[in-house]
């Protein structure tokens, strides 16, 4: 019996929750999966025992019928149009072994015509759930080497840890021994129904509880504390950012690295601030001409002595330099673009990517975003003259339109308007930015 593929629409179900579902590239996820489905199904109703080959056959074409919703919803650029196809796909795939294979014609197969001996068939499924318990380990520890082993991480990662083996116990410990021994008792007519109730289909919500769990860990690993305040406080030289924590009204001092012989970068003035969704603190450095974004968990120094003059963690701070010149002669590179605020595109409403953080290029008439690999992107507007930008925001005003749906805006913000172009009387403007995923995006 092969009941084993319909393990795959499970783990495709599980993927959504690690974020195929949102990737751009999840055609190539979705054309994987039909690939893999139909070409072993193809083989096992060609080269299986000939009794074998017919059932093979069915699992064949409850493939092919499913494959196109796989196909074209990888294809499609609306997220809510994937939702609906994939999860008529996966309906398809899981509606198939409670069906028994049915085919107009063929009919559909006993269940007492699927052999299974139990041993290997548990042993299978056993494989499987190691398999997700072993990832929620290797994810719980990935996740606090990239956060720093403080004493909150260290213990999240412990109670990780014992949680991932509390599971492990409560599997093979109480389930998969018992399962065991109700399969060997069983008639052949039972034999199929355990093969298809309790392995095919019970298997799935354990597993999704393995991973939920692991996802749990993960946040809690990576955000072990939550609920506090940040601001932006541009002076005096060279400015800092300061995070109150409103349960105990204790406030934390940050500043950007300035003469600190522990690093070879200046960074100063943040104006403003953000933070995107892995709890990074994004600042734009107005004088200095960075973007940087701080990372309170890299901190090696929390409190004491050495924790009061603002300096104490530099390796938090990572600061990305704008694109422009620098004023001629200075004895650093003080920039010339001013950066008045910064936005952390949390949603994706530019078309740039989600947590893609921008800054105001205030004095370069231009919005400037920062890509994943350190690149900018600058979005200029060339008139009406006097852009002068201090200020953006995204909106998404319908979640199901794509591109078109949702966009980035960001004002005029010269003090005098009549300075921008068009002379007196010129009133100020919103200008409201929108990238095609594609030149041919419709």
């Amino acid at each position: 019996m092969n009941l084993r593929r319909d393990w795959i629409p499970a783990l495709i179900s599980i993927s959504f929750s690690l974020g195929v579902l949102r990737s751009p590239l999840s055609w190539i996820a979705a054309g994987g999966f039909v690939v893999g489905a139909v070409v072993l199904s193809a083989f096992w109703s060609r080269w299986s025992l000939a009794q074998e080959r017919p059932r093979m056959a069915a699992i064949l074409a409850w493939s092919v019928l499913s494959a196109p919703l796989w196909v074209a919803g990888g294809l499609v650029d609306a997220e809510a149009s994937r939702w609906v196809l994939w999860l008529a796909a996966l309906g398809i795939d899981l509606v198939g072994p409670l069906a028994a294979y049915w085919l107009p014609g063929a009919g559909s197969t006993p269940m007492s015509q699927w052999q299974i001996e139990g041993a290997h068939f548990g042993e299978r499924f056993q494989l499987f759930v190691i398999i997700a318990l072993g990832e929620s380990i290797v994810l719980a520890g990935a996740t606090a080497s990239d956060t720093g082993l403080s004493v909150e991480v260290v213990t999240a990662l412990l109670l990780a840890f014992l949680s991932s083996t509390a599971l492990w116990w409560l599997y093979f410990g109480q389930v998969a021994g018992a399962v065991l021994e109700r399969i060997r008792g069983a008639t052949a007519e039972e034999r199929g129904q355990i093969g298809r109730d309790i392995y095919t289909y019970l298997h799935l919500p354990i597993v999704a509880g393995i991973v939920l769990v692991a996802v749990g860990d993960e946040l809690v690993i990576a955000h072990p504390t939550d609920g506090s305040i940040w601001g932006a406080v541009p002076g005096p030289m060279p400015g800092r950012i300061v995070r109150i924590d409103p349960k105990t009204c204790v406030s934390e001092v940050y500043e950007p690295p300035f003469n600190n012989p522990a690093v070879n970068v200046n960074g100063y003035t943040p104006r403003g601030i953000d933070v995107d969704n892995n709890g990074v603190i994004w600042t734009a450095l107005a004088g200095s001409g960075h973007l940087a974004s701080f990372d309170r968990r890299k901190c090696h120094i929390m409190s004491g002595p050495e924790a009061t003059n603002g300096q104490h963690c530099p390796e938090g701070w990572t600061l990305y330099r704008a694109p422009g010149p620098s004023f001629k002669g200075a004895t650093d590179a003080i920039a010339v673009d001013m950066h008045y605020y910064n936005f952390v595109d949390r949603y994706n409403t530019l078309g740039l990517g989600p947590n893609v953080p921008l800054a105001n290029g205030t004095n370069s008439d231009s919005l400037l975003a920062l890509l994943p690999d350190g690149r900018f992107v600058r979005l200029r507007v060339p008139y009406p003259l006097g852009f002068y930008s201090r200020g953006m925001d995204g909106r998404i005003d319908d979640p199901n339109g794509g591109w078109k749906g949702r966009g980035l805006y960001a004002d005029y913000g010269p003090n005098a308007v009549w300075h921008t172009e068009g002379g007196k009387g010129t009133r100020s403007s919103v200008v409201k930015f929108q990238l095609r995923p594609d030149p041919l995006a419709k």
